[in-house]
């Protein structure tokens, strides 16, 4: 997958152009996978195909799950073995329990 923060001119177009050839916009992002909008001469819109889309969030997603357990692995070797039941933890911060 490419760097997000590198784009080649071919993938590039202005926000009118959108406007005005959307059919080949899309068509442009369906080749290339992604298309940057410019407006003002500035980054203001990526487009992106749907597996490419589909792509980053499964990527995003298996990232968080390693994120994840490898909170679960530092909290499993730093446990100290005290609990805390909801009681106590209601008492400790002046919250009522229903």
């Amino acid at each position: 997958m490419k760097s997000i923060l590198s784009m080649e001119r071919r993938e590039i177009v202005s926000s009118s152009d959108v406007t005005k050839y959307f059919s080949k916009c899309r068509d442009l992002t369906k080749k290339n996978k992604r298309t940057f909008i410019f407006k003002n001469n500035k980054p203001d819109l990526v487009m992106l195909d749907i597996r490419e889309y589909e792509d980053i969030q499964t990527k995003l997603n298996l990232l968080e799950d390693i994120d994840i357990s490898l909170l679960v692995k530092e909290r499993v070797a730093n446990d100290n073995g005290k609990r805390y039941s909801m009681d106590d933890i209601a008492e400790k911060y002046g919250l009522e329990r229903k």
